[in-house]
């Protein structure tokens, strides 16, 4: 079983960890998003609220690998929470086993390499095999058909 090690940070301290680690960050008054440490991926998930989607936008480049989740709505999509991911490597061993998104965004620290994801939204599941670059971020939008129930989603 993986074990997940949430701790709460303030935005303005992810921000400075960011800075840290990549040499440039960003700050966002008020709030905390929790960030977790799980078999060594640091990952971050939230963007409910204009504060905490600003902020997550404003260093998603900072990050290896960034998500974001919607489902389609008519003419439009929304974003949507409490997706449930799971992320393997090359090899097929699972990194992250079934974690559940705090909000529509979310922002990884991987190594350079191949990865397998896949996102559960209302029994629906979304597989993406994504490519995490040496530079720069590997941006994945996963988007659910028409009809998927957001309301089971959070």
């Amino acid at each position: 079983m993986n074990a997940i090690r949430p701790f709460r940070i303030p935005l303005a301290a992810l921000a400075l960890v960011g800075a840290a680690l990549l040499g440039t960050g960003a700050a966002c008054a008020g709030g905390s998003l929790p960030v977790h440490d799980v078999n060594g991926v640091i990952y971050v998930s939230g963007g409910v609220g204009k504060d905490e989607s600003t902020f997550l936008r404003s260093v998603q480049t900072q990050w290896p690998a960034s998500f974001e989740f919607a489902a389609r709505a008519g003419q439009k999509s929304d974003f949507v929470a409490g997706v449930v991911v799971s992320l393997f490597d090359a090899q097929g061993r699972a990194l992250l086993d079934q974690v559940v998104t705090d909000g529509p965004m979310m922002l990884a620290r991987l190594a350079p390499g191949r990865y397998k994801v896949q996102a559960t939204l209302d029994g629906r599941t979304l597989t993406r095999d994504i490519d995490v670059p040496r530079t720069g971020t590997s941006h994945n939008l996963f988007l659910w058909p028409q009809g998927t129930d957001m309301a089971s989603a959070g």
